[in-house]
């Protein structure tokens, strides 16, 4: 405890002098830290086969946005079994508080925060259904991943690294673990928590992010729009009914690694369809269709259109010129990207030539990627078009806007609404995720940097996360929060490629652990 009182002190000193010599920007901030209590290599290795353990039971329940009943069944059994009495409400968020070890009762209530559910997709060509099938779990010593699925370690890992905490029965001060529903959706989980639940709280630390050497300690506000038409349908003229197919893109989560110029599945179709419109392919529009989750960037999309049969040659020849071209031209960022054509049956309608034009053109001029990047932060302004569903009768988009302002995403949303209109869509928006503000006095960022630092020798980078967090709902709800957001390290999250490594979960667990024990 006197450590404790030692760290206040210093802090408080550090403030005051800078008040008092007058700077306008204060000195760089540092605490003292005591690791001594740290786990050493045996126990981090025992911690990592146990976090495996947890991660292992909670991967064999589906647990994909909106099914998490199963899930939350099993956490609230889990807390139960290690002797403590959670709360769930409605949207099956569940609450509990766990006791401060003796030596630490005087600490402040810390809340670690995870998710229930994960983004479900499956490799192509692969069958999964993520109400029904589990995520089967491929283990080669070193790195954890799915077989032909996305793997869930992004939160099932947070959940498990959560439960160890409770079963190692390392000394920590007062915690509050809160696992919310829906955090791959529209996060209405983390909408619904209460105030009162968090005003009694000094820090949050998120095990969400998603890689072992950075501290997320902020996030941009996020919104969705979704833009909406009942078609008037009428039976094909043509004669010829084609299928084209946009596939092998690395599509996946829809984060600041657009910089990097991931396509987008939908876009490249568009562009494709309005290339033959420019070679007097005067094809009629049955269907077009491509990605479903939110924060995601579509990595397949197809249409079926219909031409006249003398049209065939020109259009095979195009889609071979794309085939060839397409790999060479996004060699770095795409190397697996194809484009191709098939025959099918005719379909019995088709769209009208107006409505055709007016989607396409809705794809086609809609703001894609990163629009301007934020001078005070460097956080992106961007837009994904993430889901689109049309068919003959009716069409729907939706639409992912992000920004570090909520000035500059009411712009975006706007700019979004007016092209909508002018296409004859309805559009309507989704609640905007609040913005995480970045606090430039955020004392449990300096002890975790520090007790980073003096663990591995190297200071932890910072990052304000791309995209909306689940923490800016706490934000609105309690602004004195103080929060991080920490975790393992993910790579291709959201897709079938998504991996985590074993070190770093022994890791982050190890940068948890001492973190609570200098708090």
């Amino acid at each position: 405890m006197y450590k404790k009182k030692l760290l206040t002190i210093a802090i408080i000193t550090i403030l005051l002098l800078t008040l008092l010599c007058g700077c306008t920007a204060p000195p760089e901030l540092t605490v003292q830290v005591d690791t001594d209590s740290a786990l050493n290599d045996e126990e981090i290795a025992a911690a990592v086969e146990m976090i495996v353990e947890e991660f292992t039971a909670i991967s064999a329940i589906p647990r994909s946005s909106g099914n998490e009943q199963a899930i939350a069944d099993y956490i609230c059994q889990r807390l139960l079994d290690l002797g403590y009495q959670p709360q769930r409400d409605a949207l099956h968020n569940i609450i509990v508080d766990i006791p401060a070890s003796a030596e630490y009762a005087d600490s402040p209530l810390t809340v670690i925060h995870t998710h229930l559910d994960m983004f479900c997709v499956a490799a192509e060509g692969v069958e999964y259904d993520p109400l029904t099938d589990a995520v089967t779990l491929l283990n080669d010593g070193e790195t954890l991943s799915a077989d032909n699925t996305s793997l869930g370690a992004d939160n099932g890992v947070g959940m498990a690294m959560a439960l160890y905490l409770l079963r190692a029965e390392l000394p920590h001060g007062p915690l509050r673990l809160i696992f919310t529903s829906n955090g791959e959706g529209d996060m209405s989980g983390a909408a619904a928590i209460s105030a009162e639940r968090l005003s009694d709280v000094t820090y949050v630390i998120n095990l969400d992010a998603k890689s072992d050497d950075t501290l997320t300690i902020g996030a941009s506000a996020e919104q969705t729009l979704t833009a909406t038409a009942a078609l008037n349908p009428t039976a094909p003229k043509k004669n010829t009914a084609v299928r084209i197919s946009v596939g092998g893109l690395q599509g996946g989560y829809a984060t600041s690694e657009s910089s990097e110029s991931r396509l987008n599945a939908v876009l490249l179709l568009a562009n494709i369809l309005a290339d033959l419109q420019s070679q007097n392919i005067l094809f009629e529009l049955a269907q077009l269709q491509g990605g479903s989750e939110p924060n995601t960037t579509p990595h397949t999309a197809s249409a079926l259109i219909v031409i006249d049969a003398a049209e065939e040659l020109i259009l095979s020849h195009q889609i071979s010129q794309y085939q060839e071209q397409l790999p060479l031209t996004y060699a770095a960022s795409e190397p697996g990207i194809t484009v191709s054509y098939e025959k099918v049956e005719l379909p019995s309608l088709v769209m009208s030539t107006s409505e055709r034009n007016n989607l396409l053109n809705f794809i086609l001029l809609s703001p894609e990627g990163q629009q301007s990047v934020s001078a005070a932060d460097g956080l992106v302004n961007s837009a994904t078009l993430y889901n689109v569903q049309i068919s003959a009768t009716q069409a729907g988009f939706d639409r992912n806007l992000r920004s570090s302002h909520t000035l500059l995403l009411g712009q975006a949303l706007l700019r979004q609404q007016r092209l909508a209109e002018q296409c004859l869509l309805t559009a309507v928006s989704s609640d905007a995720i609040p913005v995480w503000p970045a606090a430039a006095d955020n004392q449990l960022q300096l002890i975790t940097a520090e007790v980073y630092a003096d663990l591995y020798g190297e200071q932890m980078q910072t990052l304000v996360a791309y995209g909306g967090s689940e923490l800016g709902f706490f934000a609105a709800k309690n602004s004195a929060l103080q929060m991080i957001s920490i975790g393992p390290s993910i790579s291709g999250t959201h897709s079938p490629l998504e991996s985590v490594t074993l070190s770093s979960i022994g890791k982050t667990v190890q940068l948890l652990q001492t973190t609570l024990s200098n708090i």
